[in-house]
């Protein structure tokens, strides 16, 4: 609860800062790159619920290509699309999608790999691959296991 407070009281003053800052042309382009970002993330984060619940109903072809989809607008370097793909995967993982299908999606764009390379790596793990990859890729591959272990034990 107190995190709240402070997290709330340093947004408010960084918005006043702001508003005294910057003209009013500079906020409105903040404000539109703002809201074009917040609209794209609603999109992908619909579009990985979307694929987890065709899993649910068992359509594993539907809920790959709806991944896949997503994935084409997934933003390595956001923080939030970070987060959101480092849940959903699991999540569809323990609703019995194939690591390999999601290896080859995820690998399929290299730039967008080379973020993910901790979890492609546990990926490919869990699919009985003998992976190369440095120490610390590899012990946090293991971390991400024990999280889609957990999910699927639920």
């Amino acid at each position: 609860m107190r995190r709240e407070r402070d997290d709330r009281a340093l947004v408010e003053n960084l918005i006043n800062f702001m508003v005294a800052f910057y003209s009013i042309g500079e906020l409105s382009q903040m404000s539109d790159k703002l809201i074009a970002e917040a609209a794209e993330l609603k999109v992908i984060r619909e579009s990985f619920e979307r694929a987890l619940a065709l899993m649910v109903q068992k359509k594993r072809q539907a809920a790959m290509d709806t991944f896949r989809s997503a994935y084409a607008a997934f933003s390595p370097n956001n923080e939030v699309t970070m987060r959101e793909m480092l849940y959903f995967v699991p999540a569809l993982i323990a609703k019995g999608a194939s690591e390999r299908d999601l290896v080859e999606i995820l690998s399929s764009d290299k730039e967008k790999s080379g973020t993910l390379a901790p979890l492609i790596v546990a990926l490919r793990l869990r699919a009985g691959e003998d992976v190369r990859a440095p120490v610390e890729v590899l012990e946090v591959a293991k971390d991400i296991n024990k999280d889609i272990d957990a999910k699927m034990a639920n």
